[in-house]
């Protein structure tokens, strides 16, 4: 799954140029999450968003900041399951401005029972 972020000056880490790393792993957990709700979707053959709703939280994040993350340019999140077993999936994601990786995550995403909140987020 792919998605851009515009980020905007109120998102730096005190540098002109560069995000604070909080919201790079903020953008990897969310990207990461939304992708094994997909995902899960998909797998069970149901239109994403169809009641009941599937939904994950956070059970782990792992960030590797591998180099400063521009502020001036469109960021590209790309991320895939690597595995799926019961309620649990693990996903990895990378962030950074088109040709360039600038970190990059895995997420164990846990699946809940009883959220009847569709597209919320």
């Amino acid at each position: 799954m792919v998605a851009e972020f515009i980020p905007r000056p109120e998102y730096n880490a005190g540098f002109d140029n560069v995000i604070y790393g909080g919201l790079v792993a903020s953008l990897i957990d969310c990207h990461s999450v939304w992708t094994a709700i997909a995902y899960a979707y998909r797998a069970e053959g149901r239109p994403h968003g169809e009641p009941p709703a599937i939904s994950y939280v956070t059970g782990t994040l792992e960030v590797k900041f591998l180099k400063p993350t521009p502020l001036d340019q469109p960021l590209l999140l790309s991320a895939t399951v690597e595995e799926m077993q019961g309620k649990k999936s693990v996903v990895r994601c990378m962030l950074g401005p088109a040709g360039m990786v600038t970190a990059e995550g895995r997420v164990t995403a846990i699946r809940i029972a009883g959220d009847k909140s569709v597209g919320a987020g």
